[in-house]
C-alpha cells in the first residue's frame, strides 16, 4: 500500500494539533482542578509593616508577613487573642481548605506559595479563619517583602 505525501503530512499534522490540544484545566501544578474562592472571600496584601485584620471585632486579629519568610500574629497590648497557625499543604485554592487540623499549630509559619493555612483565634472561645498564600511580593531591588494573600473569617467547614 502506497501513501502519498500529502496524506501522511496531514495524517502528522491532525496527531500534533491533538497533541498541542491537550491541555489540563489546572494553573496550580499540583494535579488538581482549581477551587473556586468561597464567598466572604477578602484578598489582601501582607508586609512587616501592613497586615491584615482577621476580624474588625477581634482586636489584636492581625495577621502580619515578617522576615525571612513567615506568617505570623501582629504585636498588640492589653487583651489580645492568642493566633496560631497550622499549614495546611499544598492547596489548589482557598476552597480546597475544608478541615480544621487538630495538631500542627505554631505561633509563626513558613509563607509558602500555594499553601493553605488554618488561623485558630482563642478569643472568648475558639474561632477559625482559612488563608492562601497567592503570591510573593517582590520589591523593585528583588527581595521578597510580603505576600498577597486570600483569606476568609470565620471560617467554619
Amino acid at each position: 500500500m502506497k501513501f502519498s505525501k500529502r496524506l501522511i503530512f496531514l495524517f502528522f499534522a491532525v496527531c500534533l494539533i491533538g497533541f498541542v490540544g491537550c491541555k489540563k484545566d489546572d494553573d496550580s501544578g499540583s494535579g488538581k482542578s482549581k477551587v473556586p474562592d468561597p464567598e466572604g472571600t477578602v484578598s489582601a496584601n501582607l508586609g512587616s509593616s501592613y497586615g491584615v485584620m482577621i476580624s474588625e471585632y477581634i482586636p489584636g486579629s492581625g495577621v502580619v508577613w515578617i522576615a525571612p519568610d513567615n506568617l505570623t500574629r501582629e504585636w498588640c497590648s492589653g487583651a489580645c487573642p492568642i493566633l496560631t497557625f497550622c499549614n495546611v499543604g499544598k492547596v489548589s485554592g482557598l476552597g480546597s481548605i475544608t478541615k480544621i487540623p487538630t495538631s500542627g499549630f505554631g505561633t509563626s509559619v513558613a509563607c509558602e506559595v500555594g499553601h493553605g493555612y488554618v488561623i485558630k483565634c482563642m478569643y472568648y472561645g475558639e474561632q477559625y479563619a482559612r488563608l492562601y498564600v497567592v503570591e510573593k511580593i517582590v520589591s523593585t531591588s528583588g527581595g521578597i517583602i510580603g505576600a498577597k494573600v486570600k483569606y476568609q473569617f470565620p471560617f467554619e467547614p
